[in-house]
């Protein structure tokens, strides 16, 4: 399965960036999806999820963290930990770094 990029985008009034939503039940792993340096992510509670409806906001990009076995469950600090190493990962492959 190759990389895929989003182009979901919103207008934040001053530049377009790409807003993700953390949900388990999706198809769309974090490791094949291609993440812009502007790339918002929301993450839901531990219990109870979103404090909102996340079907109501259209341009947000479902993704999920892969997971083996029959849990497929992290906690928040763990998900938003392996999203954002993963996010800084290709940044950093993308943009080598300055000596």
């Amino acid at each position: 399965m190759g990389l895929r990029h989003d182009r979901r985008q919103i207008n934040t009034g001053r530049r377009l960036a790409i807003k993700y939503l953390l949900d388990p039940s999706t198809d769309s792993d974090l490791t094949h999806t291609v993440f812009p340096r502007r790339s918002a992510f929301v993450f839901g509670h531990e219990e109870y999820g979103f404090s909102f409806d996340p079907q109501a906001y259209a341009n947000l990009s479902k993704i999920s963290i892969p997971q083996y076995g029959k849990v497929q469950s992290l906690n928040v600090s763990v998900a938003a930990s392996l999203t954002m190493y993963e996010y800084v990962r290709q940044q950093r492959k993308s943009e080598p770094l300055e000596s």
